[in-house]
């Protein structure tokens, strides 16, 4: 299972021991890594904690503060990190051409932070969670734009009712798509290989081992 805070540690570990010496706009050395895919399947790391605990943005905070995500080779230390992620809640552009928290949570007008929770709310296999952070208007003529320009949170589920209800009425899927999946651990496994022809899932699939090897899944 992965968090945000480890999903950190392990990207930023993969840029700076593998990443691509490159150039933006030319003339700003840097290193990359493209084309990584990330399912973060325990964001707040509460594996170790009762499901009604979670941890605090305060928790968080003072984790940060400590020193704990600090890299060597990584410019960016406890205070400084500390400082931006804190910076979340302020929704300005902090005196900066654009910061992800007003292009997030006031640039368009909208919250788009809230609209994803309450999408994910009313209807968890919803795929509209979604956030953008480049306006064409002011961004195409810019030398400084988002580099995260696209955000999606998707979680899919298949229930024992779905599925009686499905085998019942003789009907038959297949499955694709991004995201996470859960298949509830008292769905009947051979009533679910009759109805789910294909499960191919680029993301998380929570799942008994038996029902991941029957379609090919890790």
């Amino acid at each position: 299972m992965l968090s945000i805070n480890q999903c950190y540690l392990d990207f930023v570990n993969k840029i700076l021991n593998e990443g691509k010496e490159t150039y933006k706009d030319s003339n700003h050395h840097l290193k990359e890594s493209l084309g990584n895919f990330y399912v973060i399947d325990d964001p707040l790391d509460l594996k170790y904690k009762a499901k009604y605990q979670n941890m605090t943005t305060d928790e968080m905070l003072e984790l940060i503060k400590s020193g704990k995500y600090d890299m060597e080779g990584n410019p960016i230390k406890a205070d400084a990190l500390y400082e931006y992620v804190k910076s979340f809640n302020d929704s300005s552009d902090q005196g900066f051409v654009y910061s992800y928290p007003n292009r997030i949570l006031a640039h368009f007008g909208v919250d788009q932070f809230e609209v994803m929770k309450e999408r994910l709310l009313n209807a968890l296999g919803s795929n509209r969670a979604v956030a953008i952070t480049y306006d064409p208007e002011l961004d195409c003529d810019r030398e400084d734009i988002p580099c995260l320009q696209f955000w999606f949170f998707g979680v899919s589920g298949i229930t024992r009712k779905e599925l009686e209800e499905l085998h019942a009425a003789g009907e038959t899927m297949r499955l694709k798509g991004y995201g996470m999946l859960v298949i509830d651990d008292d769905c009947d496994e051979e009533m679910l290989f009759s109805v789910v022809e294909e499960l191919k899932i680029r993301g998380k699939v929570c799942a008994a081992d038996s029902i991941k090897k029957h379609y090919g899944l890790k």
